[in-house]
């Protein structure tokens, strides 16, 4: 809302240049010293990247920046590059689905149908990693149709993201999208908490050759699951359970009953 409110004081009062809006202004003499500029109220390099971001005129069809959320993908990409620069983040992180209600016309592309959800039949989805501790989002993927050299655009270099499309070209779906959204702890050994529409065994090793740890529920009728681990019903009592580490996936697993 204050770049907003800047934008319509700029239309109020023209001063040409955008960056003669801050610094020494010719009124400070009028209101005794007292700077009218707008140094107090946003900085102008923070002006600057969100002027870069917003766009306010129509994507041609026949531009390379042509994607279902082209007009704000440089917004989404500042985001990922400069959200985990200032959190500390815990040993602990989550790896879930956030879905946001809109009806909107204008983001119809983006907008997934789904009657089960309790925010509404519509919305739009994103992947998100949060810190467990500060409960801060660190980063996240949009749910649309796009290229990974897209999404990772200002965020990584063009070698770097064409080497983690190539990376990622063997696994699953899903299973790209979670280890793209988790790409910003590869390495630093923390524990990737996700429920069991995510977790599996391929998971599990994939964020472990990456340096991670990864910790969830997963269904018993895996096909990758342990065998020697499972309970069967007309093998125990209600209430039993069983745990048993796997040489073959180098992974701790249990079954409860």
């Amino acid at each position: 809302m204050t770049f907003l409110g800047i934008l319509f004081y700029m239309s109020r009062v023209d001063k040409g240049e955008y960056s003669n809006y801050w610094g020494t202004q010719v009124e400070d003499v009028i209101f005794g010293g007292k700077s009218v500029g707008l140094d107090n109220i946003i900085p102008l390099r923070r002006f600057k990247q969100l002027w870069q971001c917003f766009t306010f005129r129509c994507v041609q069809p026949n531009s390379t920046n042509n994607g279902q959320a082209a007009r704000i993908r440089p917004l989404l990409n500042l985001l990922k590059s400069t959200g985990p620069k200032y959190v500390g983040v815990g040993k602990n992180v989550a790896l879930d689905e956030a879905s946001v209600a809109c009806r909107s016309k204008y983001v119809k592309p983006l907008i997934v149908y789904n009657p089960m959800k309790p925010v509404g039949k519509y919305h739009f989805r994103i992947y998100m990693m949060c810190c467990v501790t500060s409960w801060i989002s660190l980063n996240f993927r949009l749910h649309w149709a796009s290229t990974i050299s897209d999404r990772l655009a200002s965020v990584a270099s063009v070698e770097e993201a064409n080497e983690i499309g190539s990376e990622l070209a063997a696994a699953s779906a899903i299973r790209q999208c979670l280890l793209e959204v988790v790409r910003p702890v590869f390495g630093t050994s923390r524990v990737v908490n996700s429920d069991n529409y995510y977790t599996s065994v391929q998971l599990s090793e994939a964020l472990r050759v990456k340096g991670l740890y990864s910790r969830g529920t997963v269904r018993k009728n895996s096909v990758h699951f342990p065998q020697h681990v499972r309970l069967e019903k007309k093998e125990c009592f209600r209430g039993s359970s069983r745990q048993a580490v796997s040489t073959t996936h180098n992974i701790v697993a249990a079954t409860t009953a």
